[in-house]
C-alpha cells in the first residue's frame, strides 16, 4: 500500500463499544495504530457504527469504515475474530461489504446464503499484543463508556459487568508486539517446547471435550517427555482442571505470559496440538512471531497466504508421528535453519500487526460481493452469535461520538 502524496491513502474509522473484548481486538487494533504511527493511515475511534439499526454484535467482532483517498470509494468491512468456524454474525455480513474470519472452514461456508458467500474472506492469524501507548488510548475511550452503559441499564449490563472487567484484565495484561518476535539467526537450545491448556468442558459446545482435546493433549505431553526428557521443555498450564486429572504432567512454568514467551523463545521446535472446537489457537501465530519450528496437524482454515506442510511447519495425526517430526527437526540442522527462515518471512509478510492490517485494508477493496448491502436475503441454516431474542441496543449521546487517534 502506497501512501498518497499527502501522507495517508486510507482514512479507517474503527468501531468501539465498551462492551467489547479488547483481549481479542488486541491485535487489530495494534496494527491499526501502529499504521498511524508510521503515517500510513488516519485513523478514528468512533462509536457509532456505520450501518444503522443492527442488533448488538458480539464482543470480538469489530467494524471498519475505511476510504480511500485516492479514488474516492468507502467500504464497511466486519473482522469476525471467534473461535467458531460454523457461526458469523448474521446481521452484520448482511449489512457489510466484506467480512473477514478468522476461523474460516470451508465446508462451513454451505450455510450462508450463496448471495452473501463472496463477503466471506480469510482474516488469517490472530493473537493478543499491544502497540506503544495503547493501552492509554483504549482505556480513555472504554472505561467512561463501560460505566456509562453499566450505570444507565444496570438490569440489562450488570449480569455482564464482571466478565467485561476480565476481558479489561486480559487486555492490559498483554505483551507487546516485540516481546514474540525473535529472528531467526538467534540462537535457540536444541529443545522441543510444548505447553497446552485442560480445562472441564464449556457450556457451549456438546462435544466431549475430555475425550476430544483434553486427553489427547496429555497423552502428547507424556509422550514428548519421555522421549525427549531433558529436551523437552512445557507441560500442562496448572489449573484446577490439569492438577485433578493429570497431576504429573504440570508445566515447571506458572503459565504467566512472560515466562511462557521466555519459554517459547529457547525452544528450537514449537509443538501445537488441535482444539475441540475447530479454532486456531494463538499459538501459530506466536512460533511464526518467534522464527520457531512448527510441529502441529495440518491447518484447516483458509488464509490470506497458504501455510505449506514441510515450509512452514511439518505436519503430524498421531503421536508417534508427532515425535518423529519433532526429532528429525533436531536432527537436520539445514531443514530448521530453512524453516525458521521462511517462518520469519511469513510472519513479517502475513502475520506481524502492522503489515497484517495494511494488507486486510488494501483487501477490502479487492475483495468482490454477490450482493449490495442491506439487501437482506432469506435466512439459512447459519449459527447466528446470540440466538433468541436481541435486547434493543440502548442509544445514547455516546453512540454518536467519534475521537480522531493522534
Amino acid at each position: 500500500m502506497r501512501a498518497s502524496s499527502n501522507g495517508h491513502e486510507f482514512i479507517v474509522k474503527c468501531y468501539v463499544d465498551p462492551r467489547q473484548s479488547f483481549y481479542y481486538l488486541s491485535r487489530v487494533h495494534a496494527g491499526l495504530l501502529e499504521l498511524q504511527r508510521r503515517g500510513r493511515i488516519r485513523l478514528r475511534l468512533t462509536f457509532s457504527k456505520p450501518v444503522d439499526g443492527l442488533t448488538d454484535d458480539p464482543p470480538w467482532t469489530p467494524w471498519l469504515e475505511v476510504s480511500n483517498r485516492r479514488t474516492g470509494e468507502t467500504r464497511t468491512a466486519v473482522i469476525d475474530l471467534g473461535d467458531w468456524s460454523k457461526v458469523f454474525a448474521l446481521d452484520a455480513l448482511k449489512n457489510c461489504d466484506v467480512y473477514f474470519k478468522r476461523n474460516l472452514f470451508e465446508p462451513d461456508l454451505e450455510h450462508v446464503p450463496d448471495t452473501l458467500r463472496a463477503r466471506v474472506q480469510p482474516f488469517g492469524f490472530n493473537y493478543a499484543c499491544l502497540a506503544r501507548r495503547q493501552k492509554r488510548k483504549i482505556l480513555s475511550r472504554v472505561v467512561p463508556g463501560l460505566l456509562y452503559v453499566t450505570l444507565r441499564s444496570p438490569n440489562r449490563e450488570y449480569p455482564s459487568f464482571k466478565k467485561r472487567l476480565l476481558h479489561l484484565r486480559q487486555f492490559l495484561k498483554s505483551p507487546p508486539i516485540e516481546s514474540y518476535e525473535q529472528s531467526p539467526h538467534h540462537s535457540v537450545d536444541p529443545i522441543v517446547f510444548f505447553h497446552a491448556r485442560v480445562w472441564p468442558k464449556p457450556s457451549y459446545t456438546d462435544r466431549d471435550v475430555e475425550e476430544e482435546t483434553n486427553r489427547p493433549r496429555a497423552e502428547l505431553v507424556r509422550a514428548l517427555k519421555k522421549e525427549f526428557k531433558n529436551r523437552f521443555l512445557g507441560g500442562l498450564a496448572p489449573n484446577e482442571h490439569a492438577r485433578r486429572h493429570y497431576p504429573d504432567l504440570i508445566s515447571d512454568y506458572s503459565g504467566r505470559r512472560d515466562e511462557y514467551i521466555a519459554a517459547m523463545r529457547r525452544a528450537l521446535v514449537a509443538v501445537a496440538s488441535p482444539h475441540c472446537v475447530r479454532t486456531s489457537s494463538f499459538k501459530l501465530a506466536e512460533y511464526l512471531a518467534a522464527s520457531r519450528c512448527i510441529v502441529c496437524p495440518p491447518y484447516p482454515h483458509r488464509l490470506p497466504a497458504p501455510l505449506i506442510d514441510g515450509v512452514n511447519y511439518l505436519g503430524f495425526r498421531t503421536v508417534d508421528e508427532c515425535i518423529e517430526r519433532c526429532a528429525r527437526l533436531l536432527e537436520d540442522r539445514g531443514m530448521a535453519e530453512e524453516m525458521r527462515l521462511k517462518n520469519w518471512q511469513y510472519y513479517q509478510t502475513h502475520v506481524a500487526p502492522a503489515q497484517h492490517m495494511e494488507n486486510l485494508l488494501s483487501r477490502v477493496f479487492e475483495a468482490s460481493a454477490s450482493s449490495q448491502p442491506g439487501v437482506r436475503p432469506p435466512d439459512s441454516g447459519i449459527v447466528q452469535y446470540f440466538a433468541g431474542s436481541q435486547p434493543e441496543r440502548s442509544r445514547t449521546s455516546v453512540g454518536k461520538e467519534s475521537i480522531s487517534v493522534r
